[in-house]
């Protein structure tokens, strides 16, 4: 099961001349291995595949060995590609009359959208076997997909929260959710 992590961090350190941010999550992608755990199984792994290779040289089969060491190399190499690209994290933020999301992946920081919180609407996109599929900030020109790395029972609360703290602050935020399949529907011919 994806899950991930909703943390609430404070936006800037505090000032007399700022109000602090009515709201802002942090959501990251939950890794099931730590670093140290990563390395453990990359090392099981090596460990297994060289007891095999050398188990089949020694039988004389050493194209196997070969093939066997392949593998190996490009297990290892799914492995560190999926554990660096969970090394991101998403920014939604509420804040001098804007909504922010920065998104952020292995340190490399990007802005990715800043809309005013006037005329703002949310869109989710709802599937009535799994929950919000999809939630969408949209602004008179603009569309931008938010909470990407949570599962659908998570984004309900982000969306509870989100509006909660926009109410809040003073904002209502236009939602509109939509019915929308995660699977399609087979017709059957009558």
């Amino acid at each position: 099961m994806h899950s991930t992590a909703i943390s609430s961090v404070p936006l800037h350190a505090p000032s007399p001349l700022r109000k602090p941010a009515p709201f802002h999550a942090r959501i990251t992608p939950n890794r099931s291995l730590t670093g140290a755990q990563t390395l453990i199984v990359i090392a099981a792994i090596t460990t297994v595949s060289v007891a095999l290779q050398a188990a089949l040289i020694v039988v004389g089969a050493w194209p196997g060995a070969i093939f066997a060491a392949f593998d190996t190399l490009l297990v290892v190499g799914a492995i560190i590609v999926c554990q660096s690209s969970m090394q991101r994290h998403e920014d939604v933020v509420i804040a001098d009359a804007c909504v922010e999301i920065r998104r952020s992946s292995r340190g490399a920081r990007s802005l990715v959208a800043r809309e005013p919180v006037f005329g703002l609407s949310v869109e989710a996109c709802e599937d009535p076997d799994f929950g919000l599929l999809s939630l969408h900030l949209r602004n008179h020109r603009s569309r931008t997909e938010i909470a990407r790395d949570l599962s659908p029972a998570e984004r309900r609360g982000f969306l509870d929260a989100f509006l909660a703290a926009a109410q809040q602050a003073g904002y209502r935020p236009r939602v509109t959710v939509t019915q929308c399949l995660s699977h399609p529907v087979d017709e059957v011919a009558q």
